[in-house]
């Protein structure tokens, strides 16, 4: 009753987990396994009962068991496969690996008011005026882009 109950909740919560996966294919294959064995089984049994009127008989006997053998090979890999991804699901379930976010940068506003617009163009005018107060103190004169134009225009004038 718990355990029904259990399932219902996880299913409900979780409808497509990776466990629910594993375990969905695991269902689909069993009966193909038992169908295959079966089969096998009764294969080999009409082999045994034939086995003493025909000569052929050990041939296909030996078929037989080498097919078996290939099959058991194949579903062992299979299995494998699926302990495996069992493994790295239970792994990843303790162990959650954890996002990068030294690359994210965070989502701006779409638009800005023009409030906020205008305070930063400001802020960033005073801090150029500084800096240019700065070099001034200093003595050092900056370049400017009328004085890049004026130079440009001298020289194409000489030209």
């Amino acid at each position: 009753m718990i355990t029904s109950l259990r399932n219902y909740l996880h299913h409900v919560f979780n409808p497509h987990c990776s466990q629910c996966a594993v375990d969905k294919q695991v269902a689909e294959i069993n009966p193909v396994v038992e169908n295959l064995k079966a089969e096998l089984q009764k294969a080999y049994d009409t082999i045994e009962k034939l086995q003493d009127s025909n000569p052929v008989v050990e041939i296909l006997r030996n078929e037989l068991e080498r097919a078996y053998r290939n099959n058991d090979h194949l579903l062992e890999q299979l299995f494998d496969k699926i302990r495996y991804e069992r493994e790295l699901i239970e792994k990843t379930a303790i162990n959650p690996p954890r996002p990068n976010h030294e690359n994210l940068l965070p989502i701006g506003p779409g638009r800005v008011s023009w409030n906020v617009r205008r305070k930063e163009l400001e802020t960033q005018r005073r801090l150029e005026r500084q800096e240019l107060d700065r070099l001034q103190k200093n003595g050092i004169t900056p370049v400017t882009e009328n004085d890049l134009d004026k130079e440009l225009k001298t020289v194409s004038e000489n030209a």
